[in-house]
């Protein structure tokens, strides 16, 4: 919604209201609504060019009462007389405005990966100590841009892989019946869109203190949309199971939000699954002081997808792992590196930074991965799917708890397309000598 979008709306919402409301309100309410219009204007006329609405601009009314936007039951944020103490009842109004339009997103209906960093215009902010509003430094979900995110239009379903028969090719002669082979294999794969939970809140201190940063909305929309998709690699990674009423306290990885891609494999492709082998363990020289089943992560994760992914699924393969597993590999191959190298800056950059492999393999390391595990696959071997149209958002004010609330669901499976086309090790040993 752009500038003068935004501040109609505002104006119109406010005429609803006054319609119904008290003398005083009314006042309150026409006042408000000639300094939108100032604004407005203003914007057009060019007296405010090259500034966004700021919403710590202006009106610093003495009067206590202001008016927060509620939803309605179509997700769009209407006014209703719910009072906040405050000084700036044009600032406040706006902001949660704002919130709440940034936060509900009225073009909803598809998942959205972005939470990029948002830059402050800081040119015109109330006398304060000098804030600045940016993303936190946080994990990345970036991953999620690398797979199949794929809207569904059944909760449940078959998603039905065409694949290939097996050979065609043969000779006969003139007298031997031709017999065709089957040239396209179906193979359906079911697939249940569950509900999951994204709620979040914003409490009134928070939306005072932060009104004068002109981007709060923007950054706040950033923050959950970032911290939602984490949330997915969550479950994708740690999910075993669904549960229709989850415990955050006993499964703190939201093990029981969903199953998720590795759990997916333990169930459903067991022989796919190399479970319980050793690496050995070194000391700082890189010599081994604990025999294992394997001398290095490396030969476990090689052998490991060698004998359990056939080679016509062989392409486009990655180790999907936890960054502490690489540490766990390159730690001694770094450390025996001598100190008095030219060059050792550059390998450490080459190996750790640039070019990280596992198994032979490119690794992508991934926040909220089990440590003891790799699973190689295909990055478009995984899919998340959402039921389409099945994301739904409300906004509500709850001054009963001095917060701003949005309550948001969506319906997801986490998908392996083909169990022959990937491996998962698991329940990786690691030998430390002691």
């Amino acid at each position: 919604m752009d500038f003068a979008t935004r501040i109609r709306a505002l104006i119109q919402r406010n005429k609803q209201f006054a319609s119904g409301a008290s003398p005083k309100d009314k006042i309150l309410m026409e006042q408000e609504n000639k300094k939108l219009e100032a604004e407005l204007h203003g914007r057009h006329d060019g007296g405010h060019s090259g500034q966004r609405f700021s919403a710590g601009e202006g009106g610093n009314s003495s009067d206590p009462n202001i008016f927060l936007p509620g939803p309605s039951g179509n997700n769009e944020a209407l006014p209703q007389p719910v009072m906040l103490a405050g000084e700036r009842p044009r600032a406040m109004a706006t902001v949660v405005t704002r919130v709440i339009e940034a936060l509900t997103n009225e073009e909803s209906g598809s998942i959205d990966l972005t939470s990029g960093f948002v830059s402050i215009n800081h040119s015109n902010t109330n006398p304060s100590p000098v804030q600045s509003g940016a993303l936190a430094a946080n994990y990345s979900a970036e991953f999620l841009t690398r797979i199949n995110v794929t809207p569904v239009k059944d909760a449940e379903g078959e998603s039905v892989m065409v694949g290939s028969g097996g050979s065609l090719a043969y000779v006969s002669n003139g007298s031997t019946r031709r017999n065709p082979q089957a040239g396209a294999a179906l193979k359906p794969h079911r697939y249940q869109c569950q509900k999951v939970n994204f709620d979040t809140c914003i409490s009134y201190d928070e939306l005072d203190a932060w009104t004068h940063l002109e981007n709060y909305p923007e950054l706040a929309k950033a923050a959950v949309d970032q911290q939602r998709n984490l949330d997915r690699l969550l479950i994708g990674f740690n999910g075993t199971h669904y549960a229709y009423l989850s415990s955050p306290e006993k499964y703190p990885k939201r093990q029981d939000c969903g199953v998720g891609w590795l759990e997916k494999y333990r169930q459903e492709a067991p022989e796919r699954v190399i479970s319980g082998l050793s690496v050995a363990g070194r000391n700082e020289d890189g010599r081994i002081i604990s025999h294992g089943d394997y001398g290095t992560v490396d030969a476990l994760v090689l052998d490991g997808w060698q004998s359990a992914i056939t080679q016509q699924y062989r392409m486009d393969l990655v180790s999907v792992c936890s960054m502490n597993t690489l540490f766990n590999k390159e730690y001694p191959l770094v450390n025996a590196v001598a100190p008095n190298q030219s060059n050792k800056e550059m390998l450490v950059n080459q190996i750790l930074l640039n070019n990280p492999t596992l198994g032979g393999l490119p690794a992508v390391p991934v926040p909220h991965f089990p440590d003891n595990a790799v699973l190689v696959t295909s990055l478009r071997n995984l899919s998340l799917y959402f039921l389409k149209g099945g994301g739904r958002t409300f906004a509500k004010n709850e001054p009963e708890f001095n917060r701003l609330a949005v309550y948001e669901s969506w319906n997801e499976a986490y998908m392996v397309e083909r169990y022959e086309a990937g491996c998962l090790i698991d329940e990786i040993k690691w030998n430390s000598g002691d």
